[in-house]
């Protein structure tokens, strides 16, 4: 085995992974049936992470009524996830090269688990978000993932491996949506946590038993600092980008999150580049050539995870008697406002029904089937030929291809109509006085 350089430029767990004779378990004389077995454990216990994104989105509406108090902020549920798996994502990734990767796989498979158990049984906001927060670990697991598949897989395939890992098998994009559906329309949303915890539960043996350990280990110190900084800082930004409407965009005490956050995020890149073993190597991230393709990849991610999260939110409509209703007590507040006359309470004759429903009035199922399936399938149909074209003529035509339909679909989603017969309905209980609400 040769002797890892120790050239000062570079930190130790690059010029390890970069050492070709480095042992790191590689599995060069397994069967293909060992290699495939082992894969698709790995990309299985990945896919939780997705899933709840295709699940939990979808059902924030059937969420929202166990927490009357917290309105327009169940957000939350999913801003939380996102900015703690962000700022735990590389926390774990290093934790990972120096305590194991398996090892580090099964903590954040048994963290998903505690976190999911809590959101099935609290009827709390504060404990609901811990276990979202709990739950965002599982967005760690494909990046240990990917160190896993580098360091076991034969070295032909390990593209391969990589490709299965980013698109996924099929269960949380196809069977996700389906399942979570079922389940919420069924029984309750809590039933989506309790599938989730128990998927993983019964993952857990099987990434135990059947994925092997990876050999590397990098004896380099956790950069506990730049982990609080990084997540403390991005917290503070977002609370002040969610609530700063509420409170007021230009009031000192709504800028002083805002800028307490901006603060911590420079002194997070401050304190990067100064420690020997940072979470993020910022003189890499800065390079023209690296800053250009994170950038680009930053505004896929961007437009990805809007894509996910939009069609559930716009798909979703309050039942026709509430808007209607809603819109007679509009109209009846125009009419107070212009005569300045107060309107006896009998002039109002409308029921509100608080329920929602999906686009058209589907369930959460039928919005599964008509809608969230066929762009799951979509999806993963693009993502196989992107895939293959990238091997053909590299990844920068299939980038830009992807970035060009997804502004096309955006100024369709802007600029075409897509409200349906709810509109219409709606639109005539404005323009017929005559039109019975909600008939």
């Amino acid at each position: 085995m040769s002797t890892i350089s120790q050239d000062p430029s570079k930190p130790e767990s690059a010029t390890a992974v970069a050492d070709p004779d480095i042992d790191t378990g590689r599995l060069e004389g397994a069967s293909r049936a060992r290699i495939f077995a082992i894969l698709a454990v790995i990309v299985l216990f990945t896919e939780v992470a997705p899933m709840q994104y295709t699940i939990v989105a979808a059902a924030l509406q059937k969420i929202a009524p166990t927490f009357p108090g917290v309105g327009a902020d169940i957000n939350w549920a999913i801003i939380v996830f996102g900015l703690i798996g962000a700022a735990a994502s590389p926390l774990i990734g290093k934790m990972s090269d120096v305590w194991g990767k398996k090892r580090m796989f099964l903590v954040c498979g048994v963290l998903f688990m505690i976190g999911c158990v809590l959101d099935a049984v609290t009827s709390n906001w504060a404990l609901f978000l811990i276990g979202r927060g709990l739950q965002a670990t599982a967005i760690a697991t494909a990046v240990i993932a990917y160190g896993l598949i580098r360091d076991l897989m034969p070295r032909r395939y390990v593209p391969l491996g990589l490709g299965i890992t980013a698109t996924g098998l099929g269960l949380s994009a196809i069977a996700g949506p389906l399942l979570g559906g079922f389940l919420v329309d069924s029984y309750s949303w809590r039933a989506i946590f309790w599938c989730m915890a128990g998927f993983t539960l019964l993952m857990l043996p099987a990434v135990w038993l059947v994925v092997p350990e990876s050999k590397l280990r990098v004896p380099e110190r956790i950069d506990i600092v730049g982990a609080v900084l990084l997540s403390a800082g991005a917290g503070l930004t977002l609370i002040y980008l969610d609530k700063g409407r509420d409170w007021g965009w230009g009031r000192p005490t709504t800028v002083a999150w805002l800028i307490g956050g901006v603060a911590l995020l420079v002194l997070f890149v401050v304190v990067e580049t100064q420690v020997p073993r940072p979470i993020m190597d910022m003189k890499l991230l800065f390079h023209p050539r690296v800053a250009l393709v994170l950038a680009a990849a930053l505004f896929a991610s961007l437009q990805i995870g809007v894509q996910s999260y939009a069609i559930a939110y716009m798909a979703q409509s309050p039942d026709e008697a509430n808007i209607a209703g809603k819109v007679q007590q509009g109209s009846l507040a125009q009419i107070q406002a212009q005569t300045g006359q107060p309107m006896p309470p009998e002039a109002v004759q409308v029921t509100l029904d608080p329920g929602y429903s999906y686009g058209n009035g589907y369930t959460l199922l039928e919005f599964a089937v008509q809608i969230a399936l066929l762009q799951a399938v979509v999806a993963m149909i693009c993502g196989a030929l992107a895939g293959a074209l990238a091997r053909r003529i590299g990844a920068r035509i299939p980038l830009i291809m992807a970035l060009a339909i997804f502004v096309a679909t955006g100024a369709c989603y802007a600029l075409l109509p897509h409200t349906g017969l709810l509109h219409d309905r709606v639109t005539d209980s404005i323009t017929r006085p005559d039109w019975p609400v909600g008939s």
